[in-house]
């Protein structure tokens, strides 16, 4: 059953009302010609293209989350890995200082600066 409009309106029109999964077909009428614009686009596609979009996302997202988790404990547990970071991402250390501080936990940055001082006086 297909169902069309006067007015310029999206409308469904399904072909097997009875199956679960049903192919449905978006139809779109323009009134300015005398003939309508039909785009038929199986719903059931976009729906699977749109999950795996979708999906893709929010994996992404997740390894987004346990990188910064794994390179924060890294950088939490190894002072060695933080004066690394200190010569390559300074930015990225400062970020590690700052959530420390925020998180009510300070001397981190003071006692990495006495230690790489004393290791460059010695060098």
């Amino acid at each position: 059953m297909y169902i069309f409009s006067d007015s310029p309106s999206w409308t469904l029109a399904s072909k097997n009302q009875s199956e679960n999964i049903r192919p449905i077909t978006l139809l779109f009428q323009a009134p300015s010609k005398k003939f309508t614009y039909c785009w038929f686009v199986t719903v059931s596609i976009m729906e699977t293209r749109a999950k795996k979009i979708f999906k893709g996302f929010i994996l992404l997202e997740v390894a987004g989350v346990i990188g910064a988790y794994a390179l924060f404990h890294k950088m939490n547990r190894s002072q060695d890995f933080r004066y690394t970071m200190n010569k390559r991402f300074p930015s990225v250390l400062e970020v590690f200082y700052k959530s420390n501080e925020w998180a009510g936990v300070y001397g981190i940055r003071e006692q990495d600066a006495v230690t790489w001082s004393t290791r460059e006086n010695k060098s």
